[in-house]
């Protein structure tokens, strides 16, 4: 993974610059993500959002078995919507939303170069 670091300013005026650690990454699960779904938060007292809601989730396939006849009568019961699992809900700032665009832009090109444009798109 990409490391960094972060630099602050206190209140006191003193400049802190740490190393970004990503090493408990590997404690969470590893969990399909195929559905997208932003929204623009609530403006505040000057007109300016307050931020860009990302909300990430996963859509499997419906499964269904048995004759034509059986498939539709399955189909029929499940309704005419399919249920994204929400895998996890996001607040970034603009500027954040751009840092995250850069980190996608760069991963897809990384990921071009090594599939050699096969599976682009997908």
């Amino acid at each position: 993974m990409e490391a960094g670091a972060i630099s602050s300013t206190g209140m006191a005026g003193v400049q802190v610059t740490l190393r970004v650690d990503w090493d408990r990454a590997e404690d969470v699960p590893t969990v399909p993500a195929n559905q997208f779904m932003t929204a623009i938060g609530l403006p505040d007292a000057d007109g300016v959002p307050d931020g860009v809601h990302l909300i990430v989730g996963h859509l499997g396939p419906p499964l269904f078995a048995g004759t034509p006849e059986e498939i539709l009568a399955q189909a029929q019961d499940k309704g005419s919507a399919a249920t994204v699992e929400v895998q996890g809900r996001f607040v970034l700032t603009r500027g954040r939303l751009a840092e995250l665009i850069n980190v996608l832009t760069k991963a897809a090109e990384q990921y071009d170069s090594i599939a050699g444009g096969k599976g682009e798109g997908q």
